[in-house]
């Protein structure tokens, strides 16, 4: 019998009060949650947050973005606690946050980071993603960072119409074909023209709310060939920050 996992971010950084942009992914890696694992796939970069491992580009992209804003995070020689503090500092101050598609789950192999690797949840193991809406009406649009926690939370919602519409769009922007790309610019914009808008809008809670598909930042997805960081930090920025 594996390990069951309980999700080790959700009780300890709960939804701040403004949040409107919700970052949804599955889980951390199994390191953070699983004590058979804690020395599994170890990085120096690691901290105890959301996207907190070092082979994780999410935060590569934010520091950019921070940049961007004159509001620059620590370097990486900073102790990880100041650097999670930073973190939470900017994203509260822009009015985004993450919370995960899964409160308790199972991988096999047991540990494995892959998402393929995750025993398929039940309806109790998923976030109350109806209650978060509830509970944080402010809340506008959902980002997802990969496909599986999307099915997974219209699993929660009792959407699977919408889970449906969701599948449908994505493969559409998949197989659309474009021009032939001549340059690294233009096969960035190609790329990212599948995400810069809402994979669907929905009615929930009385009020209307935007999904969207983020690249995953996983080191172990790789994106088109041509397509920079760059590129996938200008999408993280258009989408989550809406500029």
């Amino acid at each position: 019998m594996t390990f069951v996992e309980t999700h080790p971010f959700h009780d300890e950084h709960p939804i701040p009060e403004g949040t409107r942009t919700l970052v949804v992914g599955t889980a951390p890696p199994p390191r953070f949650g699983n004590p058979n694992c804690a020395e599994e796939g170890a990085h120096p970069l690691d901290f105890h947050f959301f996207y907190g491992s070092g082979k994780n580009r999410f935060w590569q992209f934010m520091n950019t973005i921070a940049k961007s804003f004159n509001t620059p995070l620590p370097g990486d020689k900073a102790p990880a606690a100041e650097y999670q503090a930073a973190a939470c500092k900017f994203l509260v101050g822009h009015g985004i946050w993450m919370k995960d598609v899964l409160q308790t789950y199972e991988r096999r192999p047991e540990c494995s980071s892959l998402d393929k690797d995750m025993v398929a949840p039940k309806l109790q193991h998923l976030t109350d993603f109806l209650r978060v809406f509830d509970e944080h009406r402010q809340i506008e649009r959902i980002a997802f960072t990969a496909e599986v926690a999307a099915r997974w939370t219209f699993q929660s919602l009792n959407e699977l119409e919408l889970h449906q519409r969701y599948k449908q769009t994505i493969t559409n922007r998949k197989s659309a074909s474009g021009p032939e790309q001549s340059d690294a610019s233009s096969e960035c914009a190609k790329f990212a023209a599948r995400f810069m808008t809402p994979i669907v809008t929905a009615e929930i809670s009385g009020r209307r709310i935007e999904f969207f598909q983020l690249p995953s930042p996983s080191l172990s997805s790789f994106p088109s060939k041509g397509v920079t960081d760059d590129c996938l930090t200008t999408i993280y920025k258009r989408v989550l920050f809406a500029c």
